[in-house]
């Protein structure tokens, strides 16, 4: 046996016997004489350093495959438990809550509980308790309407609302919205005779005060001159009230913030530059080019409740939108783009943090919104002249477009907000039929009996009645 040969048989043996008895020193005890008389040569040399680094190549490999073996082992299980366990959740899952909408009943404000025949409420925010000095007993609301023309001064009013624990309507037939599985009554168990007959048996709406608006130098708003849109309760015992404000042929937009008791103006919400009117040079009255559309102004406030503190300290987040376009974001080519804007109210100031895109469905006007506990999420009513849809919204991933300047043409690099269907009222309710005329706004309510968190629609009527329209909206776990 030559030397050569006796290194491949070591080599082989350690393969076999896990690396042991392969490294020269064994070689040497047994071939001792021979290695002493060996003629060394240039191929012996090679082989005997081909051998070394074999013997530590085996070595090593050995004990890594040892060492990695357990480590192997615990990852292969883990990835088949988890895989086996926890379930796959889609990006879309992550962004929407799984949301279930009830409805519950409906009651109506008549026209004799206001001050005038022909005044209706456009507008509602529930005042969350212990976020106010108010210590009246009960739920309060707080409305505002867009035609005041019969009253001297622009008010906001005080309403109280009790809600009666009591079993909600069962439907002779759901509908089933996927996937936010939404279920109500159908068209022929609501429908006009409904909306008289008190189905939830609530006590009705009872009006409180009406509370004139004032300026900073204490006087009057003038109801000629100013409609009141929207309106929201903040954590400092205020509103934010937006109204559109007329000069002469122009309509300005304008949000401030008023002092809940006594109607005293407190603070100014800056609205950017493109939201007021400016027209082409022949100044004629069809020549805008720039601005909010009449009467499609801000037609939703919200604040978001995640910023609620005791006595209104910390900073709070305003939304704000509009019904409409801008005009200068009119496209007839694409469907209608809103901009929802964000605020940060602080003590002494307010600042506009980000403009987003909302796509707004075609032949539709956006008359509510409000913000949800989930930072980012949002609910939205879209009113067409035959029907209405509520959405979940989600603004996590939005672009910021407070420096596009106009919202026209093929916007591939922008991400608009994410929006889902959570109640198509055409599917529910065959459309409008046996509703208000004309849906105008929507706020979060007190919880309800059944644990869910009322969600309440507020409408107007042919009679001019104001109408409300009570939903339990119920996150599933």
């Amino acid at each position: 046996m030559n030397f050569a040969t006796t290194i491949f048989n070591r080599v082989r043996y350690g393969f076999e016997h896990g690396g042991r008895g392969i490294f020269p020193t064994a070689i040497l005890q047994q071939h001792q004489k021979r290695w002493i008389n060996l003629q060394w040569n240039s191929l012996n040399r090679l082989t005997l350093n081909c051998y070394w680094v074999v013997c530590l190549a085996v070595r090593f490999a050995v004990r890594l495959a040892r060492n990695l073996a357990p480590v192997m082992l615990g990852l292969t299980l883990i990835t088949a438990i988890t895989a086996c366990t926890i379930p796959q959740v889609t990006a879309e899952e992550r962004m929407f809550s799984d949301l279930t909408l009830n409805f519950w009943g409906a009651t109506t404000l008549p026209p004799a509980a206001l001050t005038t025949a022909d005044l209706s409420l456009s507008d509602l925010t529930y005042e969350i308790p212990g976020y106010s000095a108010s210590t009246l007993p009960g739920q309060h609301f707080y409305g505002v309407s867009q035609h005041q023309s019969g009253e001297p001064s622009v008010q906001f009013y005080r309403l109280k609302f009790d809600f009666n624990p009591v079993k909600p309507l069962e439907p002779q037939a759901s509908t089933q919205l996927e996937p936010a599985r939404s279920q109500s009554l159908n068209s022929d168990s609501f429908n006009s005779d409904s909306l008289k007959s008190d189905s939830l048996k609530p006590n009705p709406f009872n009006l409180e005060a009406a509370i004139p608006l004032t300026n900073l130098s204490g006087e009057a708003l003038s109801s000629d001159l100013t409609r009141p849109e929207s309106i929201t309760f903040s954590p400092r015992d205020s509103i934010f009230i937006a109204t559109e404000e007329i000069q002469g042929d122009q309509t300005m937009p304008f949000i401030g913030e008023f002092d809940l008791t006594t109607g005293a103006f407190r603070n100014l919400v800056p609205v950017p530059p493109g939201y007021g009117p400016e027209r082409e040079a022949d100044q004629s009255l069809n020549s805008s080019i720039q601005g909010i559309q009449p009467d499609l102004g801000f037609k939703s406030l919200t604040i978001a409740p995640d910023g609620f503190s005791p006595g209104g300290f910390d900073p709070f987040r305003l939304f704000a939108i509009t019904a409409a376009p801008l005009m200068q974001d009119v496209d007839p080519d694409f469907p209608p783009r809103l901009r929802l804007l964000h605020y940060v109210i602080a003590d002494r100031a307010s600042f506009l943090v980000s403009e987003t895109l909302y796509p707004l469905e075609l032949n539709c006007q956006l008359v509510g919104m409000v913000a949800l506990k989930t930072s980012g999420s949002f609910l939205s009513l879209e009113r067409s002249p035959t029907s209405a849809q509520i959405y979940q919204v989600f603004t996590g991933d939005a672009t910021d477009i407070s420096r596009v300047e106009y919202l026209r043409g093929n916007l591939g690099s922008i991400q608009p907000l994410r929006k889902q269907l959570l109640f198509d009222f055409a599917e529910n309710f065959g459309g409008l039929k046996g509703l208000p005329a004309e849906l105008t706004g929507m706020t979060l309510g007190p919880r309800l009996p059944d644990g869910g968190q009322s969600l309440i629609l507020i409408g107007s009527a042919p009679d001019n009645t104001t109408s409300f329209l009570v939903f339990s909206l119920i996150k599933n776990d």
